[in-house]
């Protein structure tokens, strides 16, 4: 199975996937971390599969243009790479978890969210423990968002769960909630997680796993 692992830049993506391929290890479930951010200049772990062997950030620069802008065309190019798709399909531990450079924006915008379908089966929508502050049925509602324009089943994660109590309450709204409306009136729970303490990482596996017999 594999996973598109996704969030805005801050929240521990690569911490979760580097908590969770450990977790899977334990419970004896082979798993292995694909780095998909193309300008990344170190990961924290040993990917088993690295689309920075198929593009080049700085081949794919072009004048006067920034670089989200360059890393959003490598991802349109990879979903439709029939070599790098290939490389993707023929991954041999169960569970691949695809750690995706932060902005999560472009991922809920109508046009983009179809491209996690070309990766993944299933994505992990993590958010970071400031985000609760726009509320947790705002948060639930871009999984079910994420979800409607993907076509794949999401998981709404809050990460970094052990910073709450010693967080002050914020008013701000969420990063990019006054540019894309929802419905915020949403049901259901958020799990929590601390991809550091660990704590709410097993929870998290057997969802997961959950996913993968359905």
């Amino acid at each position: 199975m594999r996973l598109a692992v996704v969030g805005s830049q801050g929240v521990g993506k690569s911490s979760l996937c580097f908590s969770l391929s450990g977790h899977f290890a334990k419970r004896g479930v082979s798993c292995t971390i694909v780095n998909m951010d193309a300008a990344c200049r170190r990961a924290k772990y040993a990917p088993g599969l690295d689309i920075r062997s198929f593009y080049s950030i700085r081949r794919e620069l072009r004048g006067g243009e920034g670089e989200e802008t360059a890393l959003q065309r490598i991802l349109r190019n990879a979903s439709a790479d029939s070599v790098f798709r290939g490389e993707l399909a023929r991954i041999e531990p169960r569970v691949a978890l695809l750690d995706f450079r932060g902005g999560m924006e472009f991922f809920l915008l109508e046009g983009n969210a179809p491209l996690l379908g070309n990766f993944a089966d299933a994505c992990i929508l993590v958010f970071g423990s400031s985000s609760l502050s726009a509320g947790e049925g705002f948060l639930i509602e871009c999984g079910r968002r994420l979800k409607k324009l993907s076509g794949i089943p999401v998981v709404p994660v809050l990460n970094k769960c052990d910073l709450l109590a010693k967080q002050a309450p914020r008013r701000t709204l969420f990063e990019f909630g006054a540019n894309i409306p929802l419905n915020t009136s949403g049901e259901g729970k958020i799990l929590r997680v601390s991809a550091i303490e660990r704590t709410g990482i097993d929870a998290l596996c057997q969802k997961i796993m959950a996913l993968g017999k359905n």
